[in-house]
Protein backbone atom coordinates (compact mmCIF):
# COMPACT_ATOMS: atom_id res chain seq x y z
CA UNK A 1 0.00 0.00 0.00
CA UNK A 2 2.82 2.39 0.92
CA UNK A 3 4.64 1.59 -2.35
CA UNK A 4 1.48 2.28 -4.34
CA UNK A 5 1.04 5.64 -2.60
CA UNK A 6 4.67 6.56 -3.36
CA UNK A 7 4.21 5.68 -7.04
CA UNK A 8 1.06 7.80 -7.25
CA UNK A 9 2.93 10.76 -5.78
CA UNK A 10 5.87 10.42 -8.17
CA UNK A 11 3.96 9.79 -11.42
CA UNK A 12 2.75 13.42 -11.91
CA UNK A 13 6.38 14.63 -12.03
CA UNK A 14 7.08 12.46 -15.09
CA UNK A 15 3.73 12.44 -16.90
CA UNK A 16 3.84 16.03 -18.06
CA UNK A 17 6.28 17.67 -20.42
CA UNK A 18 8.57 20.02 -18.53
CA UNK A 19 11.36 22.45 -19.31
CA UNK A 20 14.23 21.97 -16.88
CA UNK A 21 16.73 24.73 -16.24
CA UNK A 22 19.58 25.58 -13.88
CA UNK A 23 19.78 29.21 -12.77
CA UNK A 24 21.87 31.42 -10.51
CA UNK A 25 20.37 34.34 -8.57
CA UNK A 26 22.40 36.90 -6.63
CA UNK A 27 21.17 39.84 -4.56
CA UNK A 28 22.33 42.71 -2.37
CA UNK A 29 19.97 44.44 0.07
CA UNK A 30 20.32 47.46 2.33
CA UNK A 31 18.15 48.32 5.33
CA UNK A 32 17.96 51.57 7.26
CA UNK A 33 15.97 52.13 10.45
CA UNK A 34 14.14 55.45 10.17
CA UNK A 35 12.31 55.21 13.51
CA UNK A 36 11.70 52.35 15.96
CA UNK A 37 8.76 51.23 13.83
CA UNK A 38 9.64 52.40 10.32
CA UNK A 39 12.46 51.11 8.11
CA UNK A 40 13.55 51.72 4.52
CA UNK A 41 14.93 48.99 2.26
CA UNK A 42 16.67 48.80 -1.10
CA UNK A 43 17.49 45.61 -2.99
CA UNK A 44 19.10 44.73 -6.28
CA UNK A 45 19.05 41.24 -7.78
CA UNK A 46 20.45 39.68 -10.93
CA UNK A 47 19.33 36.34 -12.40
CA UNK A 48 20.97 34.09 -14.98
CA UNK A 49 18.99 31.35 -16.75
CA UNK A 50 19.28 28.79 -19.59
CA UNK A 51 21.81 26.81 -17.55
CA UNK A 52 23.49 30.10 -16.57
CA UNK A 53 24.24 30.91 -20.21
CA UNK A 54 22.35 34.22 -20.42
CA UNK A 55 21.17 37.14 -18.31
CA UNK A 56 17.47 36.68 -17.56
CA UNK A 57 16.59 39.76 -15.52
CA UNK A 58 17.88 42.51 -13.30
CA UNK A 59 15.71 44.37 -10.83
CA UNK A 60 15.85 47.16 -8.27
CA UNK A 61 13.33 47.39 -5.43
CA UNK A 62 12.71 50.24 -3.02
CA UNK A 63 10.45 49.72 -0.02
CA UNK A 64 9.21 50.92 3.36
CA UNK A 65 8.36 48.66 6.28
CA UNK A 66 6.19 49.37 9.32
CA UNK A 67 6.21 47.29 12.50
CA UNK A 68 2.58 46.88 13.54
CA UNK A 69 3.44 44.84 16.65
CA UNK A 70 6.00 42.33 17.92
CA UNK A 71 4.64 39.69 15.56
CA UNK A 72 3.17 41.62 12.61
CA UNK A 73 4.90 43.72 9.94
CA UNK A 74 3.51 45.62 6.96
CA UNK A 75 5.55 46.71 3.94
CA UNK A 76 5.04 48.42 0.58
CA UNK A 77 7.56 48.55 -2.26
CA UNK A 78 8.15 49.30 -5.93
CA UNK A 79 10.20 46.95 -8.11
CA UNK A 80 11.53 47.90 -11.55
CA UNK A 81 12.61 44.97 -13.71
CA UNK A 82 14.77 44.86 -16.81
CA UNK A 83 13.80 41.54 -18.39
CA UNK A 84 15.91 40.11 -21.20
CA UNK A 85 14.33 37.89 -23.84
CA UNK A 86 16.05 35.03 -25.67
CA UNK A 87 16.81 37.37 -28.59
CA UNK A 88 18.47 39.76 -26.09
CA UNK A 89 15.80 42.42 -26.52
CA UNK A 90 14.66 44.19 -23.36
CA UNK A 91 11.18 44.07 -21.83
CA UNK A 92 10.81 46.61 -18.97
CA UNK A 93 8.40 45.55 -16.22
CA UNK A 94 7.40 46.72 -12.77
CA UNK A 95 5.67 45.59 -9.59
CA UNK A 96 3.70 47.42 -6.93
CA UNK A 97 3.91 45.25 -3.82
CA UNK A 98 2.19 45.17 -0.43
CA UNK A 99 3.02 42.46 2.11
CA UNK A 100 1.78 41.50 5.57
CA UNK A 101 4.03 39.22 7.64
CA UNK A 102 3.60 37.33 10.89
CA UNK A 103 6.47 35.76 12.81
CA UNK A 104 7.02 34.11 16.18
CA UNK A 105 9.65 32.05 18.00
CA UNK A 106 9.13 28.61 19.48
CA UNK A 107 12.30 27.68 21.32
CA UNK A 108 15.06 27.74 18.70
CA UNK A 109 12.55 27.62 15.86
CA UNK A 110 11.13 30.70 14.18
CA UNK A 111 8.03 30.48 12.01
CA UNK A 112 7.14 33.14 9.47
CA UNK A 113 3.98 33.50 7.38
CA UNK A 114 3.75 36.17 4.69
CA UNK A 115 0.98 37.22 2.35
CA UNK A 116 2.08 39.37 -0.58
CA UNK A 117 -0.23 41.23 -2.97
CA UNK A 118 1.41 42.29 -6.25
CA UNK A 119 0.40 44.36 -9.26
CA UNK A 120 2.60 43.42 -12.22
CA UNK A 121 2.76 45.67 -15.25
CA UNK A 122 4.68 45.94 -18.50
CA UNK A 123 5.54 48.95 -20.64
CA UNK A 124 5.34 46.78 -23.77
CA UNK A 125 2.17 44.78 -24.37
CA UNK A 126 3.04 41.47 -26.07
CA UNK A 127 1.49 38.02 -26.21
CA UNK A 128 3.31 37.22 -22.97
CA UNK A 129 2.02 40.35 -21.21
CA UNK A 130 -1.51 40.56 -22.65
CA UNK A 131 -2.96 40.64 -19.13
CA UNK A 132 -1.66 44.04 -18.18
CA UNK A 133 -1.57 44.67 -15.31
CA UNK A 134 -1.46 41.17 -13.80
CA UNK A 135 -2.66 40.80 -10.21
CA UNK A 136 -0.96 38.24 -8.00
CA UNK A 137 -1.21 36.91 -4.48
CA UNK A 138 1.77 35.00 -3.06
CA UNK A 139 1.68 33.11 0.22
CA UNK A 140 4.89 32.03 1.96
CA UNK A 141 5.50 29.80 4.99
CA UNK A 142 9.03 29.58 6.40
CA UNK A 143 10.58 27.64 9.28
CA UNK A 144 14.02 28.68 10.54
CA UNK A 145 16.23 27.04 13.17
CA UNK A 146 18.92 28.74 15.25
CA UNK A 147 21.89 26.41 15.79
CA UNK A 148 23.19 26.72 19.39
CA UNK A 149 26.47 28.63 19.75
CA UNK A 150 26.73 29.14 15.99
CA UNK A 151 25.88 32.11 13.70
CA UNK A 152 24.00 29.76 11.37
CA UNK A 153 20.24 29.71 10.82
CA UNK A 154 19.10 27.02 8.35
CA UNK A 155 15.62 27.49 6.91
CA UNK A 156 13.03 25.82 4.73
CA UNK A 157 10.24 27.72 2.96
CA UNK A 158 7.38 27.10 0.58
CA UNK A 159 5.62 29.76 -1.52
CA UNK A 160 2.46 29.55 -3.58
CA UNK A 161 1.71 31.82 -6.59
CA UNK A 162 -1.96 32.67 -7.15
CA UNK A 163 -3.02 34.81 -10.16
CA UNK A 164 -6.08 36.90 -9.30
CA UNK A 165 -7.19 38.05 -12.76
CA UNK A 166 -6.22 35.18 -15.04
CA UNK A 167 -8.92 34.96 -17.76
CA UNK A 168 -8.53 31.18 -18.01
CA UNK A 169 -9.60 30.60 -14.42
CA UNK A 170 -6.21 29.32 -13.24
CA UNK A 171 -6.07 29.27 -9.44
CA UNK A 172 -2.37 28.37 -8.97
CA UNK A 173 0.37 28.90 -11.55
CA UNK A 174 3.56 28.38 -9.54
CA UNK A 175 5.27 26.78 -6.55
CA UNK A 176 8.59 27.72 -4.93
CA UNK A 177 10.50 25.59 -2.41
CA UNK A 178 13.70 26.92 -0.82
CA UNK A 179 16.30 25.31 1.44
CA UNK A 180 19.03 27.61 2.70
CA UNK A 181 21.08 28.99 5.54
CA UNK A 182 21.66 32.48 6.93
CA UNK A 183 25.17 33.27 8.15
CA UNK A 184 25.21 36.19 10.58
CA UNK A 185 28.66 37.70 10.13
CA UNK A 186 28.04 40.43 12.71
CA UNK A 187 25.19 42.68 13.85
CA UNK A 188 25.07 44.52 10.52
CA UNK A 189 26.04 41.89 7.95
CA UNK A 190 24.19 38.70 6.98
CA UNK A 191 24.94 36.36 4.08
CA UNK A 192 22.45 33.83 2.72
CA UNK A 193 23.07 30.77 0.56
CA UNK A 194 20.15 28.73 -0.75
CA UNK A 195 18.95 26.09 -3.18
CA UNK A 196 15.54 26.71 -4.73
CA UNK A 197 13.09 24.89 -6.96
CA UNK A 198 10.69 27.06 -8.99
CA UNK A 199 7.90 25.14 -10.70
CA UNK A 200 5.27 26.55 -13.04
CA UNK A 201 1.81 24.98 -12.88
CA UNK A 202 -1.29 24.81 -15.08
CA UNK A 203 0.57 25.96 -18.19
CA UNK A 204 1.67 24.12 -21.31
CA UNK A 205 5.25 22.79 -21.04
CA UNK A 206 5.87 24.25 -17.54
CA UNK A 207 9.31 25.43 -16.45
CA UNK A 208 10.98 23.49 -13.63
CA UNK A 209 13.95 25.62 -12.53
CA UNK A 210 16.67 24.55 -10.10
CA UNK A 211 18.34 27.60 -8.60
CA UNK A 212 21.49 28.29 -6.62
CA UNK A 213 21.25 31.64 -4.89
CA UNK A 214 23.40 33.97 -2.83
CA UNK A 215 22.23 37.05 -0.96
CA UNK A 216 23.96 39.67 1.17
CA UNK A 217 22.13 41.99 3.56
CA UNK A 218 23.69 45.08 5.10
CA UNK A 219 22.20 47.09 7.96
CA UNK A 220 23.34 50.68 7.37
CA UNK A 221 22.22 52.15 10.71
Amino acid sequence: MNKLLLILLIIPWFCFSQQKDFQIWSSLSLEKEVTKKISATFEEEIRFSDNVSRLKKFYSELGVGYKLSKKFDLSVSYRYITQYKTDYSVSPRFYYIMALSWGDKFGRFKIKVRGKYMIKGSRLVTEETMINPMLYYRNLVEVMYNIPKAPLNPFLSYELFVPLNNPYGVFIDGHRTTLGVDLKINKKNTATVYFRNDREANVENPLNAFIFGFGYKLDIN
